[in-house]
């Protein structure tokens, strides 16, 4: 297993989310399917071209890691929330956006498929400080590696907010 890339960054958010489509998609298409037919609430994959990042901490900057694999990493349980996603990319460059398309981390990726890990710590237990998600609390990492297209998964749950989120996907 080679790591490709990594990037880590207060990335801003608003509305709990963030995004990581191409730069010339367009978040309204995003926002309203994206969990559709999924059983993860956290990482909405359901619409091709791009990932809805749901995010525990309301809005300002939050610590935010992505690395770019070529094969599958063991998972790390030190993560409080991991959910897997699949993705497919077809339009370049790929980037990782804030709610309102600002800030964009453009990330090394190819078109094709891809699987995704999205992983939490201190889900939704982070109060701002000073337009800071507190990063001793609250923090992301979101793993990417190509894969073929299959169902997503909750591979481990702990907090009051995600389960309420995965709930809410379930029921729809």
């Amino acid at each position: 297993m080679t790591q490709l890339f990594t990037m880590s960054e207060a990335v801003k958010t608003s509305y709990s989310q963030v995004y990581l489509t191409s730069l010339n998609y367009r978040e309204g298409e995003l926002s309203v399917d994206a969990f559709k037919g999924q059983t993860n609430g956290l990482c909405g994959a359901a619409v091709p071209g791009g990932l809805f990042l749901g995010l525990g901490c309301w809005g300002g900057r939050v610590p935010f890691t992505v690395e770019v694999h070529d094969v599958a990493p063991a998972v790390d349980a030190s993560w409080d929330e991991i959910v897997e996603a699949s993705c497919r990319f077809e339009h370049l460059p790929v980037a990782l956006t804030g709610c309102d398309g600002d800030c964009a981390y453009p990330l090394p990726l190819t078109t094709g498929e891809y699987r995704v890990r999205f992983c939490a710590k201190g889900y939704g237990e982070s109060k701002q400080v000073g337009g800071l998600c507190d990063p001793a609390i609250e923090s992301y990492l979101l793993i990417l590696w190509p894969e073929t297209q299959r169902a997503d998964e909750v591979i481990k749950q702990t907090s009051a907010k995600a389960a309420h989120f995965h709930d809410e996907v379930r029921n729809r």
